[in-house]
């Protein structure tokens, strides 16, 4: 399971056919704050994972069926002022309202049983993302076994790992977590610092030891001062070139693994006057 409250919700659903969720659309354009202009079309299109994603069961079970009863959208709207309104659409002959946002992308490499050691060419070639975040998983749980978690990341005894952007290695020096030991504090750490939640109350509900066991990411951080534009809400020059992720194990892994690398990118969206909408990607 993920965490404490993923289990609370599995003993909420144990006994019920039917139950309900609600929870946020986890798309670009919904994570950043400012409202949409009005008279802007909006089409959406829901697709389901198979059902045995994101599903764990150490049994075998028969085949699953999921059935979605009902499916509503809530939406918040706001009326203004006129004179807010006519400001608004006087602007907008003149410039385009600018949405900034965090965009993500997932990319997956097969490491096959027997692996040690490796250069992962050509991870990004173009458009660099912001930051990087590297996790690695067992064939099994990526083709959604029943008996594997799909969320559960391995290590498999990780020894180093670091990446290359255009030659320059980030960060200077590679991660070098010992696993064996159980020293892995810079990278625990690092996962917080470049989510630039390293003070306070961190959102990101993180334990040390399940860092190990369940969670055993690695993030780096391709920017020149830490941020997001979807955080500060400056955008930063975009950068090109080519990036290397080198990784080595201990030893040669046991099973065929996924490299799973997720790339968060700044993203910018304007819509003038007329609605059309132009993107930078």
């Amino acid at each position: 399971m993920i965490n404490e409250a993923e289990e609370k919700r599995v003993d909420r659903i144990k006994s019920k056919k039917s139950f309900d969720i609600i929870l946020p659309i986890h798309g670009p354009m919904f994570q950043q704050e400012k409202f949409l202009i009005d008279n802007v079309p909006i089409t959406m299109r829901l697709k389901c994972a198979p059902a045995s994603f994101g599903l764990s069961c150490a049994k075998p079970i028969t085949k699953l069926v999921i059935e979605f009863e009902k499916l509503s959208l809530f939406i918040r709207r706001v009326k203004l002022f006129p004179p807010v309104a006519m400001s608004i659409a006087a602007n907008l002959e003149k410039n385009p309202v600018k949405y900034y946002f965090q965009r993500n992308e997932v990319k997956s490499f097969h490491l096959p049983a027997g692996f040690a050691a490796n250069s992962i060419d050509n991870v990004y070639n173009g458009q660099l993302p912001r930051k990087i975040i590297v996790g690695f998983v067992t064939d099994k749980s990526f083709n959604a076994d029943l008996a594997f978690d799909a969320f559960t990341f391995s290590h498999k005894n990780l020894q180093s790992a670091t990446v290359v952007v255009n030659g320059i290695k980030i960060p200077s020096s590679p991660y070098k977590p010992d696993f064996t030991k159980q020293l892995y504090m810079r990278e625990y750490y690092n996962i917080f610092r470049s989510m630039n939640q390293e003070n306070g109350l961190p959102k990101i509900q993180l334990k040390y030891d399940d860092y190990e066991n369940k969670f055993p990411l690695l993030v780096f951080d391709l920017t020149d001062d830490g941020t997001l534009v979807s955080e500060s809400g400056a955008l930063s020059l975009i950068k090109r070139g080519n990036v290397r992720i080198d990784i080595q194990f201990n030893a040669t892994v046991s099973e065929g693994m996924h490299m799973i690398v997720f790339g968060i990118y700044d993203s910018i969206l304007q819509i003038d006057a007329a609605r059309n909408i132009v993107t930078d990607y």
